[in-house]
């Protein structure tokens, strides 16, 4: 009788398969091959008691973008950085699936953009076929195991170059500022980014957006009236790009938050004093063990989800920054979903109905970054003083602490200039016998995938850091650079036309 395998050797197994059929011209089979065909169904269980787990993840798939960049993609099963030394970036990230009505309008969507691109770029090749809707009177059968009503609207950012359609669309930034001014008690931010403009907008202006004004007035509009509101946004810690990429980022997203007289946190501060109890700044962090040393590295926090009061979720692809929001740039797509269904919640500690769906995955997140189980009551009422100050800013602060005490993490509020460096070790290794000294000190962390503050004062009084990173200043020197490269192009050619001119007189 054969015996059951492991999950390593289901993975191991699973992973042949892919092999098998991973060449160019293999691929017209694959469809005959049952990849998933439930016999690699696994528990988180069976991966616990896993040695070496960094082999789930096969080639590219063990990756760290603030270590190598993705090159050489064409060679997917090749590993890009060693894995001995640097431990894989954690991703945490949303999505959903979606059935009916809102299902067919994401079809149209995609049909739309497919027509536009075959229409522009591969008119006469008959390889790829232009897309028409199917019937709109077909019912289909639910093949979702776990399914809530809801009513849910598509909202688009989509321009003539990406979709075809004049004017633009970005529907997606006017719902979300709709969202946040109706606002009644509290906003969940999960995003990539937040770069956006606390003044009102001008044709001059670098960021176009205006999502944190419209929550600088959400605020402000709580504080007037007495009433409590809260803000929480999560996001990475760093930018995963290359550096002077993430240099820029990075300098906006401060300019964003906390850094100069326009950005948030300041204008909250001259107007409302401490804006602490209303909105914070967090990011995520991993721990593990590789080699025998226990490290950390920032997880990676690419979902973009808001969720408004417990009734109104935004979920797809759009980042906050202008790239995503104004239409005119990326295209992107996000669902808005409004429950159909209640249940009873708690709301600044008054019972009310609150969305089914949307709570229930608000609920979820916030367990998992705070290490609580789902049916936590700690996690009912997010808008309470209770929960927000004691629960999630406890936690984070204690997570924070620790995390500093074994790692020295960068980046850091510890690190407010360029010359202070930090103390004894490098990077973000410990030994063994000291995280264990620290975890019997200090109770150590409840989950892996852990909730810290956001680093709003790394580098805040290196005035050099504002210099060097000033995306004016770069853009100065590309444009001087591309002045260069052009003057030698012009006289390579005078050169080249000077020669031919030189042997045409000789002949």
């Amino acid at each position: 009788m054969a015996q059951p395998q492991s999950a390593r050797e289901r993975i191991r197994s699973l992973i042949n398969k892919f092999k098998s059929y991973r060449d160019r011209e293999d691929l017209d089979n694959i469809s005959e091959v049952s990849l998933l065909d439930g016999s690699f169904d696994l528990n988180e269980s069976e991966f616990e008691n896993e040695d070496d787990s960094s082999e789930w993840w096969l080639g590219m798939d063990y990756s760290n973008s603030y270590k190598c960049s993705h090159n050489n993609v064409d060679k997917p099963f090749k590993d890009h950085i060693d894995r001995s030394v640097f431990p894989r970036m954690p991703w945490h990230d949303v999505g959903a699936a979606m059935e009916g009505s809102v299902a067919k309008d994401l079809a149209r969507h995609f049909i739309q953009r497919w027509n536009f691109a075959k229409k522009n770029k591969h008119p006469y090749n008959t390889t790829y076929e232009y897309l028409l809707p199917h019937s709109y009177n077909l019912d289909y059968p639910s093949v979702l195991t776990s399914n809530s009503p809801c009513d849910v609207q598509v909202l688009r950012s989509l321009s003539k170059w990406s979709g075809g359609i004049h004017p633009h669309e970005r529907s997606i930034y006017n719902a979300y500022m709709d969202a946040i001014y109706n606002a009644e008690h509290f906003i969940y931010i999960e995003n990539q980014y937040f770069i956006s403009n606390n003044e009102i907008s001008s044709g001059g202006d670098l960021i176009w957006n205006n999502i944190s004004m419209a929550i600088y007035n959400r605020i402000v509009r709580a504080y007037d009236e007495k009433k409590s509101f809260k803000v929480y946004i999560v996001m990475p810690l760093l930018p995963g790009f290359k550096v002077t990429t993430r240099h820029m980022l990075m300098y906006y997203i401060s300019k964003t938050i906390r850094r100069g007289k326009t950005s948030l946190w300041h204008k909250l501060s001259q107007r409302i004093g401490d804006p602490t109890p209303y909105i914070s700044f967090n990011g995520l962090r991993n721990y593990a063990e590789l080699n025998g040393k226990l490290l950390t590295e920032v997880v990676y926090v690419h979902s973009k989800v808001m969720v408004v009061d417990d009734r109104q979720l935004f979920i797809g692809s759009a980042n906050i920054n202008d790239r995503s929001l104004k239409g005119t740039r990326d295209s992107e797509i996000v669902c808005r979903i409004e429950d159909s269904v209640f249940v009873d919640g708690v709301i600044n500690s008054e019972k009310v109905k609150v969305g089914k769906f949307v709570s229930t995955l608000r609920k979820s997140l916030m367990a998992e970054h705070l290490g609580f189980p789902l049916d936590s009551r700690k996690l009912l009422d997010p808008a309470s003083n209770d929960f927000y100050r004691d629960v999630w800013l406890g936690v984070a602060s204690n997570n924070t602490d620790i995390y500093e005490k074994v790692f020295k993490c960068m980046p850091s509020d510890a690190v407010k200039a360029l010359t202070k460096s930090r103390p004894t070790e490098k990077g973000h290794h410990c030994h063994w016998s000291k995280a264990i000294s620290m975890m019997l000190k200090s109770c150590w962390i409840r989950c892996r995938v852990t909730l810290l503050y956001f680093h709003c004062y790394f580098f805040a009084t290196s005035p050099s850091i504002t210099l060097q990173f000033t995306p004016k200043k770069l853009t100065c020197l590309s444009v001087y650079l591309l002045k260069i490269i052009y003057c030698i192009y012009l006289i390579t050619i005078f050169k080249v036309l000077y020669i031919f001119s030189k042997i045409f007189n000789q002949i």
